[in-house]
């Protein structure tokens, strides 16, 4: 090829390409004499050859069997007597690797020449490699068909095989939060070492970008400094601080929650929460309940450990708010299975945001589901008046302009200050002592005691990072106030005053002195002396059977009754032989002075 062949060829490239030819300053070496020599550092088959500014290194090459030219990539059969065969008009390169971090498995980054821009797709690896999967690319734009997918597999096969040293590798994740020494927010990885995020759909890459920096965090820090005084507001901005240290003081994942009457601050205050790490809006990090349970299980699986913000209860379906309340919670999605055995079991450790018309315990009445979530119920601004009509328009219209910078700045903070790890997690052990202690015995309060320190040491590190000089009252008296709601909430006594309840509605169905009854043996649901100063003796079925009819998890409420000792059990076991009629049977028996105590 002539110098001046060479140099005609770049200039049509740059053109195809869409790129300004610029002229190069003048040097002692006329711009044939430098075409030249650069292409004597090439190569024999260096792709910059043919296009000059494609997006891979000096030393990538087109494969053999392969070509690429002006008119496109070629498959170059053996036989040279045979017809080379086009595979498609736009030059394709593999332009990146990536190791996924949340799987194991690896994935590509490949780019191509279209609308005179270089577009990019970042798929894991069997997308490009399997016919199948690689002709579903074409609705992104991928020049791939049904026709050509077969050589384009082979094409896509040979670069790698070909270029493996000259393609960056780099590291990924599928999920948000700690990883490698750093945090991964959205797109953005806070750290020194360099890890991006791989989605698996577009749906999952425009969600992700929703985590971007917008406004000034100064004009953000004076609008949390209006709510400061709101317990039920502010306490949600901590929460959502605290989602990270979820991780770092290893507890477990729970759920925020406001609940109550339309249009009365609920949705107001969870965007504000979510302002802290990006765009507070349904366009951005703020989904609605109407998500089936898998797409909630994904974004929870996604955001990992940043917060993960649900709209209004009232728009899903209740079996559904119950049975992802409790998936959610619990930290782990559902297993499932897959051609070769089982998929991997989605994990996250964050906090989750939830607003309703009603309690979200009210969907469940598993004991186990009530002690995972913070219950803000009632008015978030403490009336609704046109004072504080004008507080809510006021925080709508400023979290619009100012939002996610500060989850950056705190992460920050938190990896800055990685030497007082440990101190802040003495700390927060403390702090889960002094809300349990003033809890007062209240079983299900001194349970959300760890989960309600996490949010105080939250508030500590937040105003330590933004220097504020804020005080702690606020928490405090959302504290008693959520101790006094969960007395409403005790499971446990729940199914034992409903089970008395029924009891006494079907007296004549239980055995009573001497084994004497007024109903058939058959239906009999259990034993009880006619005075009522005993123990009751209840059939295991037919207690089971009635706390279940009743919406109760009979195992997980069975296991409270013996925890608080309200049941006598032979020797590891949870029932107890009792004698009806000259026979032992094995039975639940509720000792009589926690009957006497409701």
């Amino acid at each position: 090829m002539t110098a001046k062949n060479s140099a005609e060829i770049i200039k049509a490239l740059r053109k195809r390409e869409g790129l300004t030819i610029n002229k190069a300053p003048e040097k002692t070496n006329t711009e044939e004499n430098n075409v030249i020599e650069i292409e004597q550092e090439l190569p024999e088959r260096a792709i910059k050859k043919v296009s000059p500014y494609a997006p891979v290194s000096s030393q990538a090459v087109t494969p053999l069997g392969f070509e690429i030219t002006e008119q496109g990539i070629y498959f170059v059969p053996a036989n040279e007597e045979k017809p080379k065969i086009l595979i498609c008009h736009e030059p394709i390169f593999i332009t990146g690797r990536y190791e996924n971090m949340t799987d194991g498995t690896e994935g590509l980054t490949v780019s191509w020449f279209q609308d005179n821009r270089w577009k990019t797709i970042k798929r894991s690896k069997d997308n490009f490699m399997i016919q199948s999967k690689l002709v579903e690319l074409s609705a992104l734009g991928f020049p791939v068909n049904t026709i050509n997918q077969r050589l384009m597999v082979q094409y896509l096969t040979a670069y790698e095989r070909e270029n493996t040293s000259t393609i960056p590798l780099q590291k990924a994740s599928e999920q948000m939060g700690w990883l490698e020494d750093g945090f991964l927010l959205g797109n953005k990885f806070i750290g020194e070492q360099e890890v991006t995020f791989v989605s698996s759909d577009k749906g999952e890459e425009q969600f992700s970008k929703s985590y971007h920096e917008k406004g000034s965090i100064q004009e953000w820090i004076s609008l949390i400094a209006r709510i400061k005084d709101f317990p039920k507001v502010i306490a949600g901005v901590y929460a959502s601080f605290a989602s990270p240290l979820v991780h770092i003081f290893n507890t477990k994942t729970f759920i925020f929650e406001w609940s109550g009457e339309t249009s009365k601050g609920k949705t107001i205050s969870q965007r504000v929460a979510a302002s802290v790490w990006g765009n507070p809006d349904e366009s951005g990090i703020l989904k609605k309940w109407n998500n089936t349970p898998v797409a909630i299980e994904r974004l929870a699986s996604l955001t990992n450990h940043v917060p993960l913000f649900l709209d209004d209860t009232k728009q899903a379906y209740a079996k559904n708010v119950a049975s992802t309340v409790y998936n959610l919670a619990g930290g782990q999605g559902k297993g499932r299975g897959s051609i070769k055995g089982m998929q991997i079991t989605r994990q996250w450790k964050n906090i989750v945001f939830s607003t309703g018309e009603q309690v979200i315990t009210a969907f469940s009445k598993d004991g186990g589901t009530a002690a995972r979530v913070i219950p803000i119920t009632g008015l978030p601004f403490g009336k609704a008046d046109d004072e504080t009509f004008l507080i809510v328009k006021q925080l709508e219209r400023g979290i619009k302009r100012h939002y996610g910078t500060a989850g950056k700045i705190f992460i920050e903070f938190l990896l800055d200050n990685k030497d007082q790890w440990e101190t802040w997690q003495e700390m927060f052990e403390q702090k889960d002592i002094f809300y349990a202690e003033r809890a007062k015995g209240n079983t299900i309060a001194s349970r959300l005691a760890e989960y309600f320190a996490l949010i105080d040491m939250a508030s500590v590190l937040f105003k330590k990072c933004f220097n504020l000089q804020w005080d702690n009252k606020p928490l405090l008296s959302l504290w008693d106030e959520i101790i006094l709601e969960n007395e409403d909430i005790d499971r446990p006594k729940q199914a034992l005053e409903a089970v008395m309840s029924w009891i006494h509605s079907e007296e004549n169905r239980l055995f009573v002195r001497d084994g004497e009854t007024k109903f058939k043996p058959s239906d009999c649901i259990g034993k009880w002396n006619e005075d009522k100063d005993e123990d009751l003796c209840l059939y295991t079925i037919k207690l089971e059977n009635f706390l279940q009819t009743q919406g109760y998890e009979p195992g997980a409420i069975i296991k409270s009754w013996i925890e608080r000792e309200w049941l006598k059990c032979d020797k590891g076991r949870t029932k107890k032989k009792v004698s009806v009629k000259g026979t032992k049977e094995w039975m639940y028996v509720i000792k009589i002075e926690c009957i006497e105590s409701l």
